[in-house]
């Protein structure tokens, strides 16, 4: 049987953001094998493996750099700082392969002379190449092109494989470096197959006149990410420094759920929202996040109620510590997930620029805030962490809603 793609394409749940889904099914792969890392690692094994992702998660979220959004900012401009794709792609890899080059030295001083981590040369490795790989993931690419749907269908493909190796592989602690090359393995199919789709793509030096932009535009968003979305890894990093393994461990797989749960809440119900909000109508955009929030909200009430049953099912016994802490982090991502749906476009239509960059800056500064309290004051125990996260992702809601609620007929000023 022929599959007709360009058909297949158009189907409405396809057609949900190919990116976001792309994001959702790369944590879902993850959140899906836990349950067998657990059961045949072992606990020490397993809080190794938990160090090795802390330190992927925050060396790709580094290593990106905000590159992709200002990628499609300068490509997509209609103004005369309009870069070609092919100009743009080599500045990019250059920045992102600089960055690669710290993290690589930080690392190395950290793992081999400060023992803050464990990994063998072989493991350091390859959570090295998947940091690599992950920080270039070719994403933003098919987003200038639009062509979400044809990475979506290889990444699709590539966590299938990484799923198989992983359940055939690993059987025994010694066996964890295959995570990270069965990791390897899911992005490089992804990659062979991005080089393959846009082979004829004549690539240029002519962007390297733009080096300095690029840098300082990408800066901005990789704060805004670092800070809204993504301040739970810096959190994941301040507990392998200062936590112990078992910490860890816990974290890592609340964290892993907070992940799979913001893909989730990202993906589908602010896409719909999108889909039927075609105008920049304030009431009607209000009325449908609105109905949606409230969906999200039982939906995730129902989910925080389940778990206490869900955790038993999967994980074995020395691993129920982690059910508050994943419960917790429910809540947080049920506000992180109400701040994007009230976010885009209703609080870019009531308020400024200026106000959305006082937001991202009130956040940055209360993570830092909280962060320094919790290493000179508070206990360094992993609940304070993610009860802290909460408190950020509902302050950070409720000052968003303010400003919407007392800026919602008044003028927007730029």
């Amino acid at each position: 049987m022929i599959i007709n793609f360009n058909k297949l394409k158009n189907l409405s749940i396809l057609n949900l953001s190919s990116g976001t889904l792309i994001v959702l099914v790369n944590q879902l792969s993850i959140l899906i094998s836990l349950p067998f890392l657990t059961s045949f690692l072992g606990f020490e094994a397993f809080g190794i493996l938990t160090q090795g992702l802390i330190i992927y998660q925050i060396g790709a979220l580094c290593m990106d750099f905000g590159c992709g959004y200002s990628s499609i900012f300068f490509i997509k401009s209609d103004e005369d700082k309009n870069i070609p794709l092919e100009d743009i792609l080599i500045p990019v890899f250059t920045i992102k392969f600089i960055i690669f080059l710290i993290i690589l030295i930080l690392t190395i001083i950290s793992n081999f002379y400060l023992k803050l981590t464990s990994f063998s040369p072989a493991l350091f490795s390859m959570i090295m190449f998947a940091i690599f790989l992950a920080g270039n993931n070719p994403i933003w690419i098919y987003q200038v092109k639009l062509e979400n749907f044809y990475l979506l269908v290889a990444t699709i493909i590539a966590r299938i494989i990484f799923l198989t190796i992983i359940f055939i592989n690993i059987r025994k602690p010694d066996d964890l470096i295959w995570y990270f090359y069965s990791l390897n393995i899911g992005f490089l199919i992804t990659s062979f197959y991005t080089i393959f789709q846009y082979r004829k793509l004549k690539l240029t030096f002519r962007g390297f006149k733009s080096l300095f932009k690029i840098v300082r535009t990408s800066f901005s968003y990789f704060i805004n990410s670092l800070i809204i979305f993504n301040s739970n890894s810096i959190w994941g990093l301040g507990l392998l420094i200062l936590g112990t393994p078992a910490q860890l461990v816990y974290f890592n797989l609340a964290d892993q759920c907070y992940r799979a749960l913001n893909g989730l809440a990202g993906s589908i119900p602010a896409n719909l929202y999108s889909r039927f909000t075609k105008s920049f109508d304030v009431q009607k955009s209000m009325k449908l996040a609105l109905l949606i929030g409230i969906l999200m909200f039982f939906v995730y009430i129902i989910f925080y109620y389940l778990i206490d049953k869900i955790i038993p099912i999967f994980f074995d016994s020395i691993y129920f510590k982690a059910t508050p802490l994943i419960k917790i982090y429910i809540l947080a991502s049920l506000f992180l997930s109400l701040t994007n749906l009230f976010g885009y476009p209703i609080y870019g239509l009531v308020t400024s620029a200026k106000k959305a960059r006082k937001l991202i800056l009130f956040s940055g500064i209360l993570n830092l805030l909280l962060f320094l309290v919790w290493i000179i004051v508070l206990e360094k125990t992993v609940l304070i962490i993610v009860l802290i996260h909460l408190s950020i992702n509902i302050l950070i809601f409720l000052w968003q809603l303010l400003l919407i609620i007392i800026n919602f007929n008044k003028p927007k000023i730029i």
